[in-house]
């Protein structure tokens, strides 16, 4: 877990696929920003299936995060 945020939810769903021609399994995760300029935000990524793991979320979290905290900022 990252220091700024936590996961608060997680949910598997179908969701139309990128090229609109069909529907693809997708993890939706919520996360909560726990302290920064942003705390007490809240947020979700969605990540196809076949990408789900704590790295790729990790990932799409944080950057989420670090504008979360640019735009707080200002």
């Amino acid at each position: 877990m990252a220091d700024t945020w936590r996961v608060t939810s997680q949910r598997q769903t179908e969701e139309l696929n990128p090229a609109g021609t069909g529907f693809e399994s997708v993890w939706i995760v919520t996360y909560e920003v726990t302290s920064g300029p942003a705390r007490g935000a809240t947020g979700q990524v969605s990540i196809p299936a076949a990408q789900y793991g704590a790295d790729a979320v990790r990932e799409l979290i944080e950057a989420q995060v670090a504008a979360l905290h640019e735009v707080a900022q200002l």
